[in-house]
């Protein structure tokens, strides 16, 4: 156990060991096969569970448990029953479990809400910020062309597809990436080594898009979320950003756009 606590001491070694883990787990799920891919996930799960445990007087700790939430995301999509309900209800689903443990990750760090940006901190500047999720959302689109998450426009459509894209990526990822895996490096990493490293990962859990130009908007998302949640210390402007990306990728422009019409050629 010495010998492990040695080769963790380095935070940069920490943070590249997991990020190589996860990389490797992602890329074995989307291009090799989807069962191993979840065992590599569950293997990196179990580590970073034992590292916790065992290892809990290391600098690195928290970051070890504010990892824990990333491979959990992948799990619980890839094995939770949710062909038995509608596709706008997904991320909503299993954004609940993952509430569950960012909660957890946050007593044991010992977070306050207000430590993980729960707060209304420069709200003017949150305002503009939540506004940037326009932008992004008909970047994103231009990459990626995805189908709507609904099939029909109605209100009551409309209206859940909104709130889980609202609940189930922009408030779970944000409290996840930003709020708490940003959160928990910067002491070890600093403002910039937290920012990149909290974007990275980020970045890493969208390869299933299968799109490298995807991959790079994301990365460049997640650096800026990281750095409103820096200057600003709360998630709530980019959570809404976050939100509206969705809703424009997901909702509006797959029911606004022909199927036909291409803004630009779509690299995958």
């Amino acid at each position: 156990m010495n010998r492990l606590q040695t080769f963790f001491s380095s935070p940069a070694r920490l943070v590249i060991t997991y990020l190589a883990a996860l990389l490797v787990a992602e890329l074995v799920t989307t291009h090799v096969d989807i069962a191993l891919g979840l065992l590599v996930h569950a293997a990196i799960l179990i580590m970073l569970l034992i590292h916790a445990a065992f290892l809990a007087e290391t600098g690195g700790y928290a970051i070890i448990v504010s990892l824990i939430v990333a491979p959990l995301i992948r799990l619980l999509s890839l094995t939770l029953p949710l062909t038995l309900f509608e596709q706008k209800y997904w991320y909503l689903i299993v954004s609940v479990p993952l509430f569950i443990a960012a909660f957890t990750a946050m007593r044991l760090l010992k977070y306050t809400p207000a430590d993980v940006g729960l707060n209304l901190n420069m709200p003017l500047y949150q305002f503009f910020v939540a506004l940037t999720g326009i932008f992004f959302g008909v970047t994103e689109f231009v990459v990626l062309r995805v189908e709507p998450l609904i099939d029909e426009v109605t209100f009551f459509n409309v209206a859940v597809a909104i709130f889980t894209l609202l609940i189930g990526t922009g408030l779970i990822e944000e409290l996840a990436f930003r709020g708490i895996m940003q959160r928990a490096s910067e002491d070890l990493l600093g403002r910039w080594g937290s920012i990149m490293y909290s974007a990275t990962a980020f970045t890493i859990m969208h390869i299933g898009w299968q799109s490298a130009l995807d991959l790079a908007f994301v990365f460049v998302a997640g650096v800026w979320w990281g750095y409103v949640f820096a200057r600003t210390r709360s998630i709530i402007g980019i959570t809404f950003a976050h939100a509206l990306t969705n809703v424009m990728l997901f909702v509006v422009l797959p029911l606004a756009v022909p199927p036909d019409f291409t803004l630009t050629p779509i690299i995958r």
